[in-house]
């Protein structure tokens, strides 16, 4: 067996323990953002979100996944500023993440099933993008700032 097939071998064995774990943290982060409602602030919740975050795009990338790698990497980009309190986990931010959360699973599934995606995918996650940048202050972000202020304020 050639290193590529022993690849390939790994990546196919593998592939389910990614989807599992994924689901799960999938789980933890819809949890967690309901969990902040209460208590926005809490550090040690917003470090176990953006954990959970982090793992997702790392293992997606071990297995070459590149969409949720990419669309996973704005959402931790977001967390990420929120836990070094450069941006505040609002009521609209939360309500970003959860719809981002679920766009995180439908790309899971689409692995997870083995085929594509419906059409309207690829445009919702790329306004959930331009929303994502907004809310981290990206001056090439399209959408709304979803954070109620301006990236110099912040």
């Amino acid at each position: 067996m050639s290193a590529r097939d022993a690849d390939t071998a790994y990546i196919t064995e593998s592939l389910p323990a990614f989807v599992s774990e994924a689901d799960e943290h999938v789980e933890m982060i819809e949890q967690l953002l309901l969990q902040l409602e209460g208590a926005p602030d809490d550090r040690e919740l917003l470090d176990a979100l953006f954990r959970s975050a982090h793992t997702i795009k790392g293992s997606a990338g071990i297995f070459g996944l590149d969409r949720i790698v990419e669309f996973t990497h704005h959402v931790e980009t977001l967390l990420d500023l929120v836990r070094a309190g450069k941006r505040t986990l609002t009521p609209l931010v939360s309500t970003l993440l959860l719809r981002c959360n679920d766009q995180i699973r439908a790309l899971v599934r689409t692995v997870h099933d083995g085929g594509g995606e419906d059409a309207d995918a690829g445009t919702i996650r790329r306004d959930l993008v331009d929303q994502l940048r907004a809310a981290y202050g990206d001056a090439r972000a399209a959408g709304p700032d979803v954070t109620g202020m301006s990236p110099s304020s912040a």
